[in-house]
């Protein structure tokens, strides 16, 4: 499996991208099989009863989507500290050009200031 320009395998790494590899997978299938879950509140929404977590489900979102805020972050600095190091790369995955983009939109917005 390929994200983020890395390779998430099981393959002969080192000890630490073994363990991140473990992590990052762990973390994936978890979220999507949150996602195939069937929310008796989604389907039948009862706004009085809306604050009830009959399942569970809501306490596991919220753990995984903070696992997963933290991967994404580590993914989204890599990319940042990779780009200012080498600006002429030829190779640009979807981190790279939501990063320029970003970078563009903040850049007009000082100049109109």
């Amino acid at each position: 499996m390929m994200i983020a320009g890395k390779r998430y395998t099981n393959s002969t790494q080192g000890a630490e991208s073994t363990a991140e590899v473990r992590s990052v997978r762990e973390h994936i299938k978890e979220f999507m099989y949150v996602v195939r879950q069937f929310i008796v509140a989604d389907a039948f929404p009862f706004p009085p009863l809306s604050w009830i977590d009959f399942q569970g489900h809501i306490k596991s979102m919220k753990r995984i989507t903070k696992r997963l805020s933290t991967i994404f972050e580590r993914w989204i600095n890599e990319h940042a500290t990779r780009g200012r190091q080498s600006s002429l790369r030829n190779e640009q995955d979807f981190i790279d050009v939501m990063l320029s983009t970003v970078g563009s939109c903040v850049s007009n917005i000082r100049a109109k200031l």
